[in-house]
């Protein structure tokens, strides 16, 4: 599809597998505008069947009798990326935790544990209250979208997709202490943020 090269994002985010390999994947953003300008907007739907527009052409008898193929199904858009609406950080001696809520529930914890046999240890937190240490490979906080790219083994204990994502429908205020929050915990990772200064990379 045609994009100018202001209008798409590529990252390469990098981390270990459970296995201690290195594990790299692509996530790829468009801006918003320009995906609409393409017809690909919130209000499509994800996919639908649709009739066979058929040449004109000359088919023999039987298959020109046939009937076309009419629509099926149609199956709409889902937002299925959970949308936050309070952040809380809560400093104890022992760590630091980020809190993410929606409606007054606990969405995702990042914590940073300090001290101990290994050292400092990030962990992320479900809303069952499962705890995966040291989950998250990569991290990206582009305009409101925060997305943490989780190993396989955290994703499975988490019940996450690997590339967890999740709407941060915050004030700036906010918006800008979940920012300095992650880049407090999740500093051994690969991260892309967007600062009032410009995008930092690590």
């Amino acid at each position: 599809m045609p994009f100018d090269l202001d209008d798409i994002l590529v990252i390469a985010p990098c981390g270990r597998d459970a296995n201690g390999n290195w594990d790299r994947s692509v996530i790829v953003h468009v801006r918003a505008t320009q995906l609409h300008r393409l017809g690909l907007h919130p209000d499509k739907p994800t996919t639908s069947i649709e009739p066979l527009s058929r040449p004109g052409l000359t088919f023999p008898p039987a298959e020109s009798a046939r009937q076309p193929v009419r629509p099926v199904a149609t199956v709409p858009a889902v937002d299925s990326v959970p949308h936050v609406d309070r952040a809380d950080v809560r400093e104890t001696d022992d760590s630091s935790t980020l809190i993410l809520s929606a409606n007054g529930l606990h969405v995702v914890m990042i914590r940073l544990r300090y001290g101990g046999t290994g050292g400092e240890v990030d962990e992320v937190i479900n809303s069952a209250g499962e705890v995966a240490t040291g989950a998250v490979c990569a991290w990206t906080l582009i305009g409101p979208m925060l997305s943490l790219e989780l190993d396989r083994r955290a994703a499975a204990k988490l019940g996450f997709p690997r590339d967890y994502r999740v709407r941060l429908d915050l004030p700036a205020e906010k918006l800008s202490l979940v920012r300095a929050s992650l880049l407090d915990i999740l500093y051994t990772a690969c991260f892309v943020v967007d600062t009032p200064e410009g995008r930092v990379r690590s």
